[in-house]
């Protein structure tokens, strides 16, 4: 039995080689092409799901202003501390002045008895 080199078997099997690489290619195409269809009407019902700009950025202004007036009360806090402090210090102040009218108060009394 002798091999003899036939051409046109050649072809017909390079063709059928370069075929099987061509479908085999355009499948695997059609399956990626499938899956990115998939994934992009995910993703445009993720979108739709989602919250749109303008809540987005309603839900910004919200919190800068929540943060603005947070800020302010923490400056308000910190400028009335010293008015606190200031306020004890008349209260404690006013209350060692009735007691020293009292005192005054009451001397006056005996020594008005005692006169009488």
């Amino acid at each position: 039995m002798q091999f003899t080199f036939d051409a046109g078997a050649a072809i017909v099997g390079a063709v059928a080689l370069v075929g099987g690489f061509i479908v085999r290619d355009r499948q695997v195409m059609r399956a990626i092409g499938e899956g990115d269809g998939k994934i992009h009407a995910r993703v445009d019902e993720l979108t739709k799901s989602c919250v749109t700009k303008n809540e987005v950025d309603r839900l910004n202004d919200k919190t800068d202003l929540i943060i603005k007036e947070y800020v302010q009360k923490s400056d308000l806090d910190s400028h009335l501390e010293p008015m606190k402090t200031t306020l004890m210090q008349i209260s404690v102040s006013l209350r060692e002045n009735n007691r020293r009218i009292d005192t005054v108060l009451e001397k006056i009394l005996n020594n008005k008895t005692n006169q009488s």
